[in-house]
């Protein structure tokens, strides 16, 4: 199973997101790759608009973590709207297949 927790105060600050969904063999599992898209793809988003972060991987146990620490309150803001996108879409993910992922809100 995948479990995907957020943290934060005030703002979604970052997730730490661990597991594999066990769905099908390595390379074909739907629900690793839509979580991979939406969690890798938040970062990259996050990068894109230059908002500071820190991120640990490791592809063995699919751990990714990753922790905003940004200053300027604009792209805190726009660092919270996109990982907040990300959990909507996490939690999509969740209601369809609640066996293999696991979202722990802030």
């Amino acid at each position: 199973m995948i479990t995907v927790r957020f943290f934060g105060e005030n703002a979604c600050q970052g997730f730490y997101a661990s597991g594999h969904a066990g769905m099908a063999p390595r390379g074909q599992d739907l629900v690793c790759a839509a979580v991979s898209a939406l969690t890798q793809g938040s970062m990259f988003a996050l990068k894109h608009y230059g908002v500071a972060f820190r991120y640990h991987q490791e592809d063995e146990t699919g751990v990714l973590c990753c922790l905003v620490q940004e200053t300027d309150p604009q792209r805190t803001a726009l660092a919270d709207v996109i990982i907040t996108s990300m959990a909507q879409g996490l939690l999509a993910v969740e209601a369809q297949f609640p066996q293999c992922l696991r979202v722990i809100p802030r």
